[in-house]
């Protein structure tokens, strides 16, 4: 029963310290003159993934590498097959010529490059985590400056309301304090839930962990296709994806080397490149996701996490 508590407290933390971090900052970057898409883009990007970042940081800094791995594997499969597979079963996901051109390409570059360290190396080293770290911070900037470029419009719906600089301050403190604390909380119920049902901490990393940690995006997403803004959903899973790739592999490896489990290679890591690979080429093809695809994404994952199960 505690653990059970542990798990849906520090969930419940972690959605609540997101939201009012994401209104806080929000609110401060407005005050100070950046443009709402490149809020949009950054700010609102980085707060839905604080809960996989500060989960993946503390699951590595406690020595639970293998939940702080699954988290982010996990988080990536379920943003994909899950978030987007429901998405587009309630409205077509239309694909942004950006998403095809720039940051498609850099997902995918990205998660070729974990998966190539998981099999060569069997870890994720120090240098390697500033490598991700220093890749997160170009891509911002050139994130960033191609923003300034475009008109900013489509992001007001999508933001939370102008509240004044000392509640948005006090917001931004209060969110961080919510996400930390909520982190620690979910990681050692995992943890304990792991050793009570003797199931490995990948398991529980890339099941329960991962999927409580992407309600954000799923929460985001469902609510912007059902006001018809589906084309803004792919961008936020694909930034979604490439800051834990980039920000919660790359922090957890420079505060602690990550070793990766042989359970990973057995199933998640295929899955991880396969729903990757997959979201690319649609996006390149078609550039939308059809209901159709979105019931095949769907249909994958409960096969995924079957499979998973059986297998442990």
């Amino acid at each position: 029963m505690i653990i059970a508590l542990q798990i849906i407290g520090g969930l419940v933390l972690l959605l609540f310290g997101g939201e009012i971090l994401v209104r806080g900052a929000v609110t401060i970057a407005r005050h100070i003159g950046i443009s709402k898409l490149i809020i949009g883009l950054t700010v609102v990007a980085v707060g839905t993934s604080a809960p996989e970042i500060l989960v993946s940081i503390k699951a590595a800094i406690s020595d639970h590498a293998d939940i702080a791995i699954g988290n982010v594997v996990g988080s990536n499969i379920s943003n994909v097959l899950l978030v987007l597979g429901i998405t587009a079963i309630i409205a077509p996901v239309i694909i942004h010529n950006n998403i095809i051109k720039r940051d498609g390409p850099i997902l995918l570059a990205m998660t070729v490059l974990f998966v190539a360290l998981c099999w060569t190396s069997k870890e994720v080293s120090m240098y390697e985590g500033f490598v991700f770290i220093i890749c997160l911070i170009l891509y911002t900037i050139y994130t960033v400056r191609t923003a300034r470029s475009h008109k900013d419009e489509h992001i007001e719906d999508e933001l939370p309301p102008d509240t004044s600089n000392p509640r948005a301050i006090a917001y931004s403190i209060i969110g961080v304090a919510c996400l930390a604390y909520g982190a620690d909380v979910l990681v050692e119920g995992a943890a304990s839930l792991a050793r009570i049902l003797e199931i490995s901490e990948a398991v529980i990393g890339v099941t329960i962990v991962a999927i409580g940690s992407s309600t954000p995006e799923l929460v985001t997403c469902i609510i912007a296709a059902r006001h018809n803004h589906s084309d803004l959903v792919a961008g936020n899973i694909v930034g979604s994806n490439m800051i834990n790739i980039m920000g919660g592999i790359g922090i957890s490896a420079i505060l602690k080397p990550l070793a990766i489990s042989e359970s990973f290679f057995n199933l998640d890591l295929w899955v991880f490149s396969i729903a990757a690979i997959a979201f690319y080429l649609i996006t390149i093809s078609t550039k939308k996701i059809t209901k159709c695809t979105g019931i095949v994404f769907f249909l994958g994952y409960i096969v995924y996490i079957t499979a998973l199960l059986l297998q442990n």
